[in-house]
């Protein structure tokens, strides 16, 4: 419900940085923003954030005639102020609708260079209420008549993303593999954990401190291997 008396059916994507995103049927996917809203339900089930780092796992339900949102939990409810929600995001119940993810394919060619390219992008993320899973992996090969081998260039990454139980601190770890032939990059190895604490957020402004360590290792098509520590905050 909107504050001019509009109703909108949709999906709740989320709410971050003052904007809630949905998903219509006949609007496609509209931004709206949060001080604009009188009005939020849903049955489905969700993490709420507040401007003190507090969070609530329950159901949505908009109190009539006051700027106030009630998320129902298994156990209890919790009536939260509208203005100190900064963050929604949904969580799926079962295990196989936490996933989210894509899958495409392309392929080109180039009659003046004599050059066909083919191309695939795979991303799929997984989100419990606490824990975050990404999966990312991306390929291009590309080749010319007349050459018998291919130029390659791969880039997978998995990265995992923990929120802790302190208010505001969350852990992040990452680690990809890449491979490039124009770069003359056979191998290309990264590592990395870092920690995070974020203590100012709001519907306009958020503050992120963290700090951590990478390791990177890198190979040359001629064999050449190189390794490379970095520390430090962020």
């Amino acid at each position: 419900m909107l504050q001019n008396g509009d109703r909108v059916t949709c999906e709740i994507k989320q709410l971050t940085r003052g904007k809630l995103t949905v998903k219509t049927d006949a609007m496609s996917t509209v931004d709206i923003e949060w001080k604009h809203i009188s009005g939020l339900y849903s049955r489905f089930y969700f993490r709420v954030e507040t401007q003190t780092k507090q969070r609530y796992f329950g159901s949505l339900e908009w109190r009539e005639g006051e700027q106030i949102l009630a998320v129902l939990t298994p156990s209890d409810s919790v009536y939260i102020p509208a203005q100190s929600i900064v963050e929604i995001q949904p969580i799926e119940r079962s295990f196989w609708s936490r996933f989210d993810g894509s899958l495409s394919f392309g392929f080109s060619y180039t009659k003046a260079s004599d050059i066909s390219q083919l191309s695939s992008d795979w991303v799929t993320t997984y989100r419990t209420e606490r824990n975050r899973l990404d999966f990312k992996f991306a390929t291009i090969l590309t080749g010319k008549s007349g050459q018998d081998s291919l130029t390659r260039r791969v880039d997978l990454t998995l990265g995992y993303t923990r929120l802790l139980g302190a208010k505001g601190w969350s852990l992040l770890t990452n680690a990809s593999v890449q491979r490039n032939d124009e770069l003359r990059l056979k191998r290309r190895l990264q590592l990395g954990l870092s920690g995070g604490f974020s203590p100012l957020k709001s519907n306009r402004n958020v503050l992120t401190f963290s700090v951590g360590a990478a390791v990177n290792s890198e190979q040359s098509t001629d064999s050449q291997q190189v390794w490379l520590l970095t520390c430090g905050p962020w």
